[in-house]
């Protein structure tokens, strides 16, 4: 398309010199997004491709209309026209799936003439539903698709045994019996005749016991009922016949019961201690080793393992010869001790000393001195809690080469406490041994 002039209500198209004129009058008009269509009332149609159109002038020539110009020329000159006279353009009458009507003004649609292949694509939100159609979702397909079939009817009521499936749904209905429940602790199921039995266990005597009245009676009745022997009954004898029991003789028509001779022994007896051939049951129950009694009132003590001191002239406990003291108490003792020492300047040296206090006393010590002469050593009194250290003076550096050593000694004690027998080195050095040996006695006694 070259040109196009727009003169009344006409078009005229040049295309190639020619011009070519329709009378918009009489036309019908046709738009899309790339051209227009213009029909003209006698069968002939000009199509306007919008791409193609150079330029669009007015009658005179001279005045250039725009794209958008031109539309709207067309949208408001053209359409179903009435030519002169009110003829319309398509008879009234049946098209086929329309039927034209009001002088050719009037279309319409034929009932069920639009059939499935004519419509292609409609939109569900263009479409009405109803009660009885519906739309539905691709989810709410998918549920309905997973609904449980029902199973097959039965028959309605209201009972306390139900049968079900894998998939839960109910198939049957029965009444339960007692063979339906389960057994369990406290809750049992008894037959008739337990039931019997059950009733007659009220409390009441029901007249099938001969002798005995409800829970009363007296002895000749219950013995009577008691078809095997007799009752016991609180107060009788034991009707034991004489004779050896075993621990036990029984006589005097069993009322005398005696214990025999040399029968309790160690196990039957509950005293506390170890018992053996050398100890006896004290009086508070206990097993205890015999002590002898000295007639004088001495006590002795024996010291049961050798002792050493090595390298230290510190004081050290004996311990074995040791006894308690009182305040104001009078005491005389011994010692007759084996001693000896691996080193002669180490030599052995003893203190006799009280664990509080102070005490008064005086004394003498018989032992060989290095000479292996007698040496008499008198013990002086003491202010303090001990006395005078005694040197003995060991022969010879042997321990082996042992010495007796005879102490007398007696004294008074300021508080109650604990008399020592100690004993050192005289002088330390590396390997010095001063040893007290195992036997060695201390006896001792209270005066006052």
């Amino acid at each position: 398309m070259d040109k196009l002039y727009l003169k009344g209500n006409y078009v005229i198209g040049e295309i190639g010199g020619d011009l070519y004129e329709f009378s918009i009058y009489y036309t019908r008009y046709h738009e899309t997004a790339t051209a227009v269509t213009i029909n003209d009332f006698f069968g002939t149609s000009l199509v306007i491709q919008i791409a193609s159109v150079g330029s669009v002038y007015d009658e005179a020539g001279t005045t250039a209309y725009t794209l958008a110009t031109l539309l709207t020329f067309l949208r408001s000159n053209t359409g179903f026209k009435s030519p002169p006279g009110g003829s319309g353009g398509v008879s009234d009458g049946d098209k086929g799936d329309i039927t034209v009507s009001g002088g050719g003004t009037i279309w319409t649609i034929d009932n069920l003439a639009v059939t499935n292949p004519k419509i292609n694509d409609v939109d569900g939100s263009k479409v009405t539903q109803s009660a009885s159609y519906r739309l539905v979702t691709d989810t709410e397909k998918a549920t309905w698709n997973g609904k449980l079939d029902p199973n097959t009817p039965i028959t309605g009521a209201t009972k306390t045994k139900i049968t079900y499936d894998s998939d839960g749904l109910v198939t049957a209905g029965a009444d339960a019996t007692t063979a339906d429940i389960t057994d369990s602790t406290n809750k049992r199921y008894v037959t008739d005749a337990d039931l019997v039995t059950l009733s007659n266990t009220s409390g009441t005597n029901t007249g099938d016991q001969s002798s005995i009245v409800g829970i009363t009676g007296t002895k000749a009745q219950f013995d009577t009922s008691c078809t095997d022997g007799n009752f016991l009954y609180v107060g009788d004898v034991i009707g034991l016949t004489d004779g050896d029991k075993g621990d036990i003789t029984v006589s005097s028509s069993g009322t005398v019961w005696n214990i025999d001779a040399a029968t309790i022994g160690t196990t039957e007896l509950s005293a506390t201690g170890t018992p053996s051939a050398t100890t006896f049951l004290r009086g508070d129950n206990t097993w205890a080793t015999p002590t002898a009694t000295d007639p004088s009132g001495w006590t002795t003590i024996v010291k049961s393992a050798n002792q050493d001191v090595t390298n230290s002239t510190t004081p050290t406990d004996d311990t074995s010869l040791q006894f308690s003291v009182v305040a104001g108490g009078h005491y005389m003792l011994e010692i007759i001790a084996t001693v000896s020492g691996n080193d002669t300047t180490g030599d052995y040296r003893f203190i006799l000393n009280v664990s509080a206090g102070t005490m008064k006393g005086k004394g003498s010590c018989i032992a060989l001195n290095a000479a292996s002469s007698i040496a008499a050593t008198i013990v002086t009194a003491a202010a303090a809690a001990s006395t005078t250290n005694i040197t003995i003076g060991a022969p010879t550096a042997d321990l082996d080469d042992i010495q007796c050593i005879q102490i007398l000694y007696s004294f008074t004690a300021s508080s109650n406490g604990t008399f020592r027998y100690q004993f050192s080195n005289s002088t330390a050095g590396a390997g010095r041994i001063s040893r007290t040996w195992k036997g060695s006695i201390l006896q001792y006694k209270r005066i006052d």
